[in-house]
């Protein structure tokens, strides 16, 4: 028979242990479902919050506070700010629906709902390896074979894709990053780089010289690693410069991006978010300068280019250079066997208005040679690489505090003027200088500007000072005797047309006396004397009387120098 079956028992800590593991799995259990739950309600909302559009939304200029009024509408409206803007313009960029558009378009601290828009550099493909490219540095009279620029004092924001700022070539240090904000501003595609180097590369002996070596170069990024970005990134680069203009010394900012985009009004009406965060810019005195497109099409016509179309930017468009030199003896440049020597470059946009015509310049844009990630050269075309040409001039035009340029003290607006008057007086002046296409050979409707140059004309010389007045005599003292020798102050000048006495007569005798000044003249209507010869003379001959005309005053010599004017002609660029 067998024994029966022992009964099992656990402790009780044993038994408190699964209860306690038991009621943790099921509120784990529960925290899942209920997380489940929440995205199958929220999922579909959340993806299509993901997927709006994104929109600029600019606040009145009086706004006390961006912050506090961004998150009050966040809370209200249940949506989250990717930038936020406070200094160019004030504002945010955002993803919105359609009714949170409505709701904000309708708040009375908003000025304007703006779609975004994606821009884009303005270059092209780089030249296969081993080409070689003329230097359009060359060919503005930025640097010569033996020759380049001293380092200008102000600072040059590249609003781009970045700088690689471990360029040695590269005097560039971090501004901004508006693609990732709080990571590095460091270029992670090459055209930001390449447009640096032609502003500023260094004279150190090694790689490329740029038009202004060694100034100071701020990285902005807007652009992500594919060279796009949006409007949105733009303004929030702008936003860093106007904001850090003063306290940095950032004078002049490069924007070789651009986008299709409205016709512009002016700064004091605009809507336009991207032109109203330029005009603060230029207000806090950055001079803004901006590829002008590379569509061969009108960027102030049809299909408006900005922020090239903008009035207050200084818009450039491209030229082809294939040797260095002016003349049109160059033929094809190597990397584009379809353009020709010191003509307009064919992919160049160019100004069909007055208005755009105002302010456009032009620069070398083909085939330009300048630095590349991580060392070495490449060579690209492109509006994008006329623009920095012209950045780099200006920044030779405002020089240094020690040694100041003829743009110094001026405000953007006579920057652009003077640049533009300067390349144009020195194509008139030379007229090889210039290029198929520019103010001396301009073709119909299309206006590229005048080659920009980087020397300056030299202000007019002043005026010959006025002859002073002679002072009246001072008054005579009855009591000091007058030396009868003196001349009379107040006699007249002698007459210049009165013959000098001949040297070769003899002095009369000083004890000769003097006529008597009472004898009265001899009447001409008294006959002549009898012509019988008087007795003959002693044959001691006496003095000659001389002509009682007084001798002129002698003519001063001439001088063999004279004061120079103005600057020289040379002054910011040297002269092939």
């Amino acid at each position: 028979m067998s024994s029966p079956p022992q009964s099992t028992f656990a402790s009780s800590t044993a038994i408190a242990g699964a209860h306690e593991r038991g009621a943790f799995a099921r509120a784990v259990a529960t925290a899942v479902a209920g997380l489940l739950l929440l995205l199958l309600v929220l999922g579909p909302a959340l993806a299509k919050a993901a997927t709006n559009p994104r929109y600029i939304v600019l606040y009145k200029s009086s706004l006390p506070s961006v912050t506090n009024e961004t998150n009050g509408l966040e809370r209200t409206e249940g949506f989250t700010s990717e930038r936020r803007y406070a200094h160019a313009v004030k504002g945010f960029a955002a993803r919105l629906s359609t009714a949170q558009v409505d709701a904000l378009k309708d708040d009375p601290q908003v000025a304007s709902v703006t779609a975004d828009r994606p821009i884009e550099a303005f270059d092209t493909a780089p030249l296969a390896p081993g080409e070689t490219v003329p230097s359009g540095i060359s060919r503005i009279e930025a640097a010569s074979a033996e020759t380049s620029q001293e380092s200008p004092g102000g600072a040059v924001a590249v609003i781009d894709t970045g700088i690689d700022l471990t360029n040695p070539d590269l005097n560039a240090v971090e501004g901004t990053n508006c693609i990732t904000p709080g990571a590095s501003a460091q270029d992670d595609h090459g055209h930001g780089t390449h447009v640096a180097g032609t502003i500023a590369a260094g004279n150190g002996g090694s790689g490329v010289v740029g038009v202004a070596p060694g100034a100071k170069l701020y990285a902005v990024k807007v652009l992500g690693s594919t060279g796009a970005g949006t409007v949105s990134s733009l303004i929030c680069g702008i936003d860093w410069v106007a904001a850090n203009a003063k306290a940095d010394n950032i004078t002049i900012a490069n924007m070789s991006v651009g986008s299709a985009g409205p016709i512009p009004t002016s700064c004091a009406t605009t809507t336009d978010p991207e032109y109203a965060a330029v005009c603060r810019a230029v207000n806090v005195g950055v001079t803004m300068v901006a590829s002008a497109g590379n569509s061969a099409v009108a960027f102030d016509g049809a299909r408006v280019t900005v922020p090239a179309a903008y009035p207050e930017v200084l818009a450039v468009t491209a030229m082809t250079d294939s040797d260095g030199q002016p003349g049109a003896v160059g033929g094809p440049p190597a990397c584009r066997v379809v353009e020709g020597d010191d003509t307009v470059a064919r992919f160049s946009n160019y100004a069909a208005t007055t208005v755009g015509a105002a302010h456009t310049i032009a620069a070398p844009g083909t085939c330009i040679t300048s630095d590349i990630l991580g060392g070495g050269t490449a060579v690209l075309s492109g509006t994008s690489m006329a623009a920095p040409h012209v950045a780099g001039s200006v920044a030779l035009c405002l020089g240094s505090e020690a040694s100041p340029g003829p743009c110094a003290g001026m405000t953007p607006a006579e920057i652009i003027d003077r640049m533009r008057a300067d390349a144009a007086a020195h194509s008139t002046a030379v007229p090889a200088f210039g290029f198929l296409g520019d103010l001396a050979t301009p073709a119909v409707g299309r206006f590229y500007g005048s080659l920009v140059w980087d020397g300056w004309v030299p202000a007019p010389p002043p005026p010959p000072a006025p002859d002073p007045t002679p002072a009246d005599p001072a008054p005579t003292d009855p009591t000091v005797p007058v030396d009868p020798t003196a001349p009379d102050p107040t006699a007249p000048a002698p007459d210049p047309t009165t013959p000098a006495p001949d040297p070769s007569t003899p002095a009369p005798d000083p004890t000769t006396p003097a006529p008597d000044p009472s004898t009265p003249a001899p009447d001409p209507s008294t006959p002549a004397p009898d012509p019988t010869p008087a007795p003959a003379p002693d044959p001691t001959p006496a003095p000659s009387q001389p002509d009682p005309t007084p001798a002129p005053a002698p003519t001063p010599p001439s001088s063999s120098s004279g004061h120079g004017s103005g600057g020289s002609g040379s002054g910011a660029g040297s002269s092939d």
